[in-house]
Parts: structure tokens; C-alpha cells; sequence
């Protein structure tokens, strides 16, 4: 809990306090400050203008005031998803705990194509030949022919042309790779942007 937010909770689950990123062994509880907050409407007028991180101004207000605070202890698997590596390693551990890969309806695999440890969204199309291992792809993903994604995101509406290779990248909706480029590890392709075979 020491990377964390922890809420320090009574036995009636409501909060009594927040510790911020806790030294490691000192650390007054392991429930992590994370998910959905629900407000009342009229704490929101409470929140100070501009950026602010409510964790760390309204949440120990409302505590020190005495004001109620409830906390919720939710079941099942919790991740910080805040980086795409992150991310991506949360998903692939939900894929592999699933047995198999995620194939949402309506996708469109072509003959001989490789899918390993990946999600594919609705209304995506993998091509004949293509290899897609260990990745992420959301709806309406195209993977052209022969082409090969591995440790990767692809946002919605992404364009993958034929034979393109992308490795360990994370590719905005609607980003486009040309046939035959080469897409390196730690590259970001923004929204809408293109990757032609002479970027790598």
C-alpha cells in the first residue's frame, strides 16, 4: 500500500483518515484509496477551483470536520491501470486467468492468422497471416495481412496495414501504420496520426 492512497477505516467502515504513499512498514492499514467516488451534490461546491486532486484537499477536510465519510471495500481483482504498461499487464493476466484469448462478436479472423493472450474488440478484423500476441485491441481494430502485433494497445479504429510489425507500442483511436513499417517498443502513436514504413 505504500505506492498508494490508504483510508484508514473504523469497524463501522467509515473513514477516520488518509495517509498518502505510506512509508513501507508503516502503513496504517492496506485498503488503497482508488476506484469510484460518489458525492453528494452539495460537497462539490466544496471542491477549490482549478486542478485539485480530492483525495488530498476534500477527502482530510470533510475527516477533520467530523462530516461522514463511508468507505467501500470491494471484492475481486484491483489494479493501478494509470500507465499502458500497467495496463496492458492487468489485461493480459485477465486473458490468460480466461484460458484463452477475448474475442468479442462480430470479429473477422482470417485463415491461418495467430491469436495468443490478446482481447479483440467488437468489429475488428484480423487478416490472413497476421500474428497477434500478448496485445490489446479495441473495436473496430484492423489488422492487415501477414502483419504482426505483439505487446501492444490499439485504441479504437485503428489501421494496420499488411505486413506492418508493431511491438510493445500504444496506438490512439483512429492511428494508422502503413504496410511493411516497423513500429518499435515504447512508441506512442497519437489519434488519427499516421506511421509510415520510412518512421522506423
Amino acid at each position: 500500500p505504500w505506492r498508494y492512497g490508504v483510508a484508514v477505516v473504523d469497524e463501522r467502515r467509515m473513514i477516520t483518515g488518509f495517509v498518502e504513499k505510506p512509508a513501507m512498514g508503516e502503513e496504517p492499514g492496506h485498503l488503497v484509496n482508488a476506484g469510484v467516488w460518489i458525492f453528494e451534490p452539495e460537497l462539490v461546491g466544496q471542491i477549490p477551483p482549478g486542478a485539485v486532486r480530492v483525495e488530498e484537499t476534500l477527502f482530510p477536510s470533510l475527516v477533520a470536520r467530523g462530516q461522514p465519510v463511508l468507505g467501500y471495500e470491494a471484492e475481486g481483482i484491483w489494479a493501478d491501470i494509470g500507465t499502458p504498461r500497467s495496463y496492458l499487464e492487468l489485461n493480459t493476466k485477465l486473458v490468460e486467468r480466461a484460458g484463452t484469448c477475448t474475442i468479442a462478436a462480430g470479429v473477422t479472423v482470417g485463415p491461418e492468422s495467430v491469436l495468443e493472450r490478446s482481447s479483440v474488440g467488437a468489429g475488428s478484423v484480423i487478416g490472413d497471416g497476421a500474428r497477434v500476441d500478448g496485445s490489446i485491441l479495441w473495436e473496430n481494430v484492423s489488422v492487415g495481412a501477414g502483419a504482426t502485433i505483439s505487446g501492444s494497445i490499439l485504441a479504437d479504429g485503428v489501421r494496420i496495414g499488411d505486413g506492418a510489425q508493431v511491438h510493445g507500442a500504444v496506438l490512439g483511436a483512429g492511428a494508422e501504420v502503413a504496410a511493411g513499417a516497423v513500429v518499435s517498443a515504447g512508441t506512442v502513436i497519437g489519434p488519427g496520426e499516421r506511421y509510415d514504413a520510412d518512421n522506423g
